[in-house]
């Protein structure tokens, strides 16, 4: 970090739309010097309304930044825009600033929209500043002071707290503050103040800062009432900003000027940006991310509509650059390397209907250009129908956004009428598998799917061994469940509201590769939603109602019929107040049936409250025709391979195939005398399942067995076949070739529970899954014998299965035996030492007393547990250098 303090600071205002946001911008910009007379919205003369369509209208569209000084603080103001259909915007600039300043308006007070932006700041952590606007219009003229007004402010600033959360505080008036609210915010100043002494302004800052503090200052940013002490406070208690020396920035939008130049706008959160630098940036495609390095060609500063183009610009400076094709709002550069998160999405789906002579093809190239600036936009191309749908907030972003295109391509669209968009989840955990297998490749992840309480969105986690399935390709798999829109099973909806774990995986020593893992995580999540339960989700309402008392039973109709929910009415004076909940789909328009109805005095206020079970799902899958087994894009079956090639295996019959264990089932106590020691494809399965299996996995003449014998003669004994040697290019470690019939053949037979428990990586390992400790071990053992040129037998017991005649598998340069009922692996060495040819130096690798014995009796070498363990390491790391 950098030893000294930066004074560049960025500033979000934030409020309802009409609370007076734009007006108290314009005052701070002319208080501090940068405007020389305060602009009007209603005369069309703002500083930063600058765009036509906000003049003509007089909200804000678009956020625009603005330069001011504040003492020796150079302040980037963020002025974004109030009305809800443009909250997305708002949004954007969250991530980039150093405090906030919230605007309420007195009158109105806390209103739905004012709710939301209070959420995102919070969720963002961001300190707030709070200016409580039009007090002018709280009482007539000449009963704007004393202990009225003041009674007033007390109840505003106890409805704040009630509401929104403790910490709201009155700081208009420096003389007459509440030091014992402030310090009753924290124990240690409490405790100061009941010993005699005040917070002082380090205290003050502390508070703010950690958002326990929330100062307000009353006034009329018309008037200029309470500017200035907004001012002081901001001067005082600002944040004093430490940056990094490496650079980093993150994007806040994308926008393009006059004449068509491309520009990103940026927060330098780190080191500093010069003119030819170059930017090295990946961004998210379909089947993996893209590189991009270009060139830094231009440095603005903008204030306002105007701009200075600088050569460097410093850490804290929010600047537009030239020169990068590929970026997208949110983005992090340099160190930022995690996109910003946005909560605020649009509900509303609408298609776009071109002009008779325009090509359908035109308009979505010039919307694809849109959507860069207006991300909510999501436009997207219907291949199979041919048209062009995009998603909006509401009724006014579809005025804005026919006007945007008329203004910049000079032609008109029309929209559909909207549809809602809606989402999925699941109502029960459920286990998804995915394998991918093609020559070559390999990969397979297993996650569990848990449902999630309404609004909790999508969780990802690992909780999966290391011995199972290395670091790096666990983060690999939650990588890829991140960066993929996963679609549902009822009607392509997104999925929402559960928790992804990737409980289990495996991963190829030699044939695994990162995309491997994207193509298996993905099949794993398709195969969990076919199995489960799924829910369809439809957005949801809170509606404020105000209309005449007498109307009341109209409304309550009403909303009976559009399938919501109401609280029980609140009178005030000749009206009444009715708060709920309803389906967006059946509420969106209701405001013109209101104002019909009421003579024009019903008013309604909407607010997005989230998702529930739709009203109406089994209509509406059937309207979707949706067929999940069909949407290549988004498979739920699996790859295999076999017999040298790959095959599809359909979701249903995945867990046949499947070669990890499930992690719903229960783990057998290996304590029990029923325990069964075998790997997941051999469960359930009768000896000619199980060849099938095995052959399909490994080829014809992998599968070998012994015959069940009553006597213990000759017969029993196994006699190892030549070592069977697999050429394979892509493997650079060496393999020694044993020639038939002549010299010396290296043999090491191995205990192999007695290894994996002598081995604390594979012990532990063991504790969860012996499956998963024999598999890792037979892996690692394939790359040390290969490596030493050694004939190895690896020999695990599974005397307690009944009616089990043994088997023998062959993995790579691996023979792996189990042995047959009654027969424990030390029986079993013991009589095979013996029978090996004269050709054959055996090493036995165990730490058991009875085995090293009979081992030393038949003129074999002995090797400890521990020694082996200690040579597989060493060997390996010799791999390393070799490779």
């Amino acid at each position: 970090m950098s030893d000294s303090t930066n004074k560049n600071l960025v500033c979000g205002i934030y409020a309802h739309v009409d609370a007076g946001k734009t007006t108290l911008s314009e005052q701070l910009l002319f208080s501090c010097g940068t405007i020389r007379r305060v602009g009007r919205v209603d005369h069309k003369d703002t500083f930063l309304d600058n765009n036509e369509i906000e003049r003509n209208r007089g909200i804000t569209v678009f956020s625009k930044q603005a330069i001011l000084t504040i003492g020796d603080i150079s302040l980037t103001l963020l002025d974004t825009p109030g009305h809800v259909d443009f909250s997305a915007e708002a949004e954007r600039t969250l991530s980039v600033l150093d405090f906030a300043i919230l605007v309420i308006s007195a009158p109105e007070g806390i209103q739905p929209h004012t709710e939301t932006l209070w959420k995102l700041l919070k969720e963002a952590g961001i300190p707030v500043f709070v200016f409580i606007n039009k007090v002018d219009c709280l009482h007539p003229a000449g009963d704007a002071s004393g202990d009225s007004l003041r009674e007033t402010f007390g109840s505003i600033i106890s409805s704040l707290n009630n509401k929104l959360g403790e910490g709201f505080s009155d700081l208009t008036d420096v003389s007459a503050l509440s030091y014992e609210e402030i310090a009753s915010l924290d124990e240690d100043l409490i405790e100061k103040y009941l010993e005699g002494e005040t917070p002082d302004d380090n205290d003050i800052r502390s508070l703010i800062l950690s958002r326990r503090l929330f100062p307000c200052v009353f006034g009329s940013a018309l008037n200029g009432d309470g500017v200035n002490r907004l001012i002081e406070i901001i001067s005082a208690y600002a944040p004093d900003k430490a940056y990094a020396d490496e650079f980093g920035a993150r994007v806040i939008k994308i926008t393009r000027d006059a004449d068509g130049t491309r520009l990103t706008h940026i927060k330098i959160t780190g080191g500093c940006l010069s003119v030819r630098d170059t930017l090295n940036y990946s961004v998210p495609e379909e089947d993996e991310d893209r590189e991009y390095n270009e060139k830094i060609t231009q440095i603005r500063i903008y204030n306002g509509e105007k701009f200075e183009s600088v050569t460097t610009a410093l850490p804290g400076t929010v600047a537009a650059v030239c020169g990068l094709t590929a970026t997208y709002a949110g983005q992090g550069l340099g160190t930022e390397t995690v996109p910003a998160e946005y909560l605020l999405k649009p509900v509303l789906s609408y298609e776009v209907i071109a002009p008779k002579d325009k090509k359908i093809t035109e308009v979505l190239t010039d919307l694809r250009i849109l959507a860069e600036e207006i991300p909510e936009l999501n436009v997207t191309w219907d291949e199979n129908h041919k048209k062009i749908n995009i998603l909006l907030m509401g009724d006014i972003q579809t005025q804005i956004l026919k006007f945007t295109v008329n203004k910049r391509f000079g032609y008109d669209i029309d929209l559909g009428e909207g549809a809602v968009l809606y989402k999925e989840t699941i109502a029960d955990a459920v286990e998804g598998v995915g394998h991918f297998e093609p020559l070559r490749h390999y990969a397979e992840v297993h996650l569990l799917m848990e449902p999630l309480p309404r609004g909790s969105g999508l969780e990802f986690a690992a909780d999966c061994s290391t011995d199972l399935l290395a670091l790096n390709w666990q983060r690999l798999v939650l990588t890829h469940l991140k960066e993929k829109m996963h679609r549902g099973v009822l009607t392509r909806s997104p999925i929402t509201d559960m928790r992804i774990t990737l409980k289990s995986g495996k991963a190829h020593i030699k044939h695994t590769e990162g995309g491997d893992f994207r193509q298996a995580s993905y099949r794993a999540v398709r195969q969990g939603l076919m199995q489960a339960g799924s829910i369809l989700l439809e957005p949801y309402y809170e509606f404020t109602v105000t209309l005449p008392t007498g109307r009341i039973g109209r409304f309550m109709t009403d909303i009976e019929k559009m399938c919501g929910t109401c609280n029980p009415p609140e009178a005030v004076g000749d009206v009444s107040v009715i708060t709920g909940r309803a389906p967006v789909i059946c509420i969106r328009n209701y405001a013109s049936e209101l104002v019909s109805y009421t003579g024009g005095t019903g008013k309604i206020m909407l607010k997005l409250s989230g998702y529930d079970p739709c009203h109406n799902s089994e209509e509406v899958i059937e309207s979707f025709g949706y067929d999940p087994t069909g949407d290549i894009r988004n498979s739920p079956d699996s790859v295999f391979c076999g017999h040298g090639s790959s095959f599809i295996v359909p979701w249903n019959e995945v867990a046949e195939h499947m070669h990890l264990p499930s992690c719903l089932e229960e783990r057998a106590d290996a304590g029990d005398e029923n325990y069964v020691i075998r790997t997941s494809s051999e469960k359930n399965y009768g000896e000619d399942e199980l060849k099938e299996v095995f052959e399909k996995t490994f080829g014809s003449g992998s599968w070998r067995t012994f015959k069940d014998k009553t006597d213990t003669a000759d017969d029993d004994i196994y006699t190892p076949a030549r070592p069977v040697v697999h050429e394979d290019d892509r493997n650079a470690g060496p393999k020694v070739k044993v020639k038939a019939g002549g010299g010396e053949t290296k043999c090491l037979l191995i205990d192999g529970y007695n290894v994996i428990f002598a081995w604390d990586e594979l012990k532990a390992l063991a504790a969860d899954n012996i499956d998963s400790a024999r598999d890792a071990l037979i892996l690692r053992l394939s790359n040390y014998a290969g490596f030493k040129g050694l004939h190895t037998i690896l020999v695990f017991d599974a005397y307690k299965v009944h009616n089990f005649s043994g088997e023998k598998l062959k993995y790579d340069n691996v023979e792996v035996i189990f042995t047959k009922q009654a027969e424990t692996a030390d029986e079993f060495i013991s009589k095979s030492i013996r029978s090996f040819p004269k050709e054959y130096v055996v090493t036995v690798a165990s730490s058991d007393g009875i085995i090293q014995l009979s081992a030393m009796g038949a003129g074999s070498r002995i090797l400890s547990s521990s020694d082996l363990i200690r040579d597989i390491l060493l060997t390996e790391e010799q791999i390393r250098e070799h490779l």
